[in-house]
């Protein structure tokens, strides 16, 4: 009997070893960065992808800040996600662009909690350089278009105005963003986008009842 439950210890033991061991395994193969890191910003384990990026040994990171490894600072730096994320809870996330690496990152925090309190913390790092330089070409292309551009959200307020478009319309990009297009409209305009408006709904009404 005694020689069964020992048996069985250990192959409780290897299962354990071999599941620790996926785990590490899994962590490695992630293609971005990443940190487990205490509440005390202190660093507690990295993948092998954040090597990579820090050109450091793993033995000599454990226990240094994440701030100073990363940022190469002495203290948190400004829009921190994991101090935020210490304040309240949940995850946060930032956009920074790192002069040493010269790359824009975004960064997020993620709490793993133990009984309802943070124990440790994720921090995520990946690189948006490329998604930012197509933004950028993109916003070169709009604000250098003659067109005025205007976009705007489902309720109809303006989330982009390209400058050819405050021009056109005698307002600053300031002025109009935030504000529903209609404000810019004399009162004729504004009757005809109201009457259009409620075509646009009554055609989708009619269409959803064609549907069932």
């Amino acid at each position: 009997m005694k020689n069964k439950i020992k048996n069985f210890d250990k192959i409780k033991s290897s299962i354990a070893d071999d599941s620790k061991k996926n785990e590490k395994n899994i962590f490695n193969s992630i293609a971005d960065p990443i940190l487990i890191i205490d509440k005390e910003h202190n660093i507690l384990d990295v993948n092998s992808t954040f090597l990579s990026l820090v050109g450091r040994n793993k033995n000599r990171l454990i226990g240094k800040k994440c701030y100073e490894i990363v940022h190469g600072t002495y203290k948190p730096i400004e829009g921190c996600p994991t101090c935020k994320l210490l304040e309240i809870g949940n995850k946060e996330t930032c956009e920074i662009y790192h002069p040493g690496l010269k790359k824009h990152l975004l960064v997020s925090s993620s709490p793993i909690l133990e009984k309802g309190s943070i124990k440790r913390i994720v921090h995520h790092i990946k690189d948006i350089s490329e998604v930012k330089k197509t933004e950028e070409k993109y916003r070169s292309i709009v604000e250098s278009s003659l067109e005025g551009i205007w976009q705007i959200d489902n309720k109809g307020i303006t989330t982009y105005a390209s400058h050819r478009m405050s021009e056109i319309l005698g307002y600053s990009v300031n002025e109009m963003l935030g504000k529903n297009f209609m404000e810019f409209m004399d009162k004729k305009a504004k009757e005809e986008a109201i009457k259009l408006e409620k075509q646009i709904k009554k055609e989708q009404k009619a269409f959803k009842k064609k549907k069932k």
